[in-house]
């Protein structure tokens, strides 16, 4: 080419591609190391209920990270940052330790921690 002309060149621009991946792993009492059916966990737009034997799993998720949380009724709710690469799939295992105490939501106004069980 010259100096002054003009030159012509194609070309075609795709959208990057993530893709998607899996996420699974179990839920577990971390005092027995039992599994802990009805837990849920969840992260920005999704959830699962845990199995009988404490096991959830998401498919088809975008490759990102999150953060997953696993709750249950009167356990302490715990999170962690998993990573959800291309067709693979993540493990995310969490432990939940019972929760001894709730709050309470009295008339005055102010919320104090009781005990969930008493012995007797």
């Amino acid at each position: 080419m010259n100096s002054g002309q003009t030159a012509t060149a194609n070309f075609a621009l795709t959208a990057a591609s993530t893709g998607t991946g899996n996420i699974s792993g179990k839920v577990t009492n971390i005092s027995t190391g039992g599994a802990l059916s009805g837990a849920t966990v969840s992260f920005t737009g999704h959830s699962a209920t845990t199995s009988t034997t404490g096991t959830y799993s998401f498919t088809g998720v975008a490759a990102a990270t999150y953060k997953l949380t696993a709750s249950r009724t009167g356990y302490l709710s715990r999170s962690q940052n998993v990573t959800v690469n291309n067709g693979q799939t993540t493990t995310a295992n969490f432990q939940l330790a019972f929760d001894d105490y709730h709050s309470l939501f009295v008339g005055d106004g102010f919320s104090r921690s009781v005990p969930n069980r008493i012995e007797l």
